[in-house]
């Protein structure tokens, strides 16, 4: 994704993809500011941080 791995976004949707082999996919649309959004990527490529550093 070409991200830098100091860059914080924020989740706008969180869904499973249910036409897939095994359980399905989680995939997350997170928004990083005005201009990059990254549409359905996979969760696994993300990790969850603390509500007061994000803010």
């Amino acid at each position: 994704m070409n991200l830098p791995s100091e860059a914080q976004g924020a989740v706008m949707c969180s869904y499973r993809l249910l036409r897939t082999a095994g359980d399905g996919a989680k995939r997350l649309d997170v928004r990083f500011g005005p201009g990059i959004v990254v549409w359905g990527a996979p969760d696994d490529q993300f990790e969850a941080i603390e509500d007061d550093v994000a803010a």
